[in-house]
């Protein structure tokens, strides 16, 4: 996929990993393709503190 320079899929765990140019493609597209692809998405995200 253009934008796209690196892609790792782990299927033991269902993971995926990319490194992408955000100035030539964005996450929408990312996931359409994975969408088109027959794979679903999901966000997570997560709260940090970090004590210095």
């Amino acid at each position: 996929m253009e934008g796209v320079s690196e892609a790792t899929i782990n299927f033991a765990i269902e993971q995926a990993s990319f490194t992408y140019n955000p100035a030539k493609v964005g996450i929408p597209q990312i996931q359409q393709k994975f969408k088109s692809l027959g794979y679903d998405t999901v966000k997570e995200t997560a709260d940090l503190i970090i004590l210095v």
